[in-house]
């Protein structure tokens, strides 16, 4: 029978004696396995949600998250949908877009076919660090385990 407890000691047991390692862990994994790790983080925000009944949640994160996924699928973000999936109001939106943008975070570049739309994209450090944090995340929900 499942009861749902987190076998919490055994993780913390394992990230705690974990050595450093030099190489970065998105090294360890192929390209091919990047979108679907980063779609996952989305659909879990998203069921974060729903559940505590929150549509802002972490509005910042799932731009973020949007733009990672985009860069991995080789696709374009409009300032525009990048809003709309914050699930902010637009004003407060742009604020956070203009926050990452100070922080360095992000790059806007106009659309060469139509001057008033705005492409947002992150920039490669801010990119591949998300990207090996986003892999560590994934580790240390993978030692978690239910016991019954």
């Amino acid at each position: 029978m499942f009861c749902g407890c987190l076998n919490l000691s055994r993780s913390r047991a394992v990230l705690m004696s974990s050595p450093k390692k030099e190489v970065p862990p998105s090294a360890s994994l192929s390209p091919t396995q990047l979108p679907p790790l980063v779609r996952l983080e989305l659909e879990l925000l998203r069921m974060r949600r729903r559940a505590v009944g929150d549509e802002q949640g972490d509005p910042v994160w799932a731009m973020v998250l949007e733009l990672c996924a985009a860069r991995l699928e080789g696709r374009e973000v409009s300032v525009t949908s990048l809003c709309l999936a914050s699930g902010l109001p637009v004003t407060t939106a742009l604020r956070r877009l203009d926050e990452l943008e100070h922080d360095g975070r992000i790059t806007r570049s106009p659309d060469k076919n139509d001057r008033r739309r705005v492409f947002v994209a992150l920039k490669s450090e801010f990119h591949d660090r998300l990207l090996e944090q986003l892999v560590a995340m994934a580790r240390v929900r993978s030692e978690f385990s239910f016991t019954e």
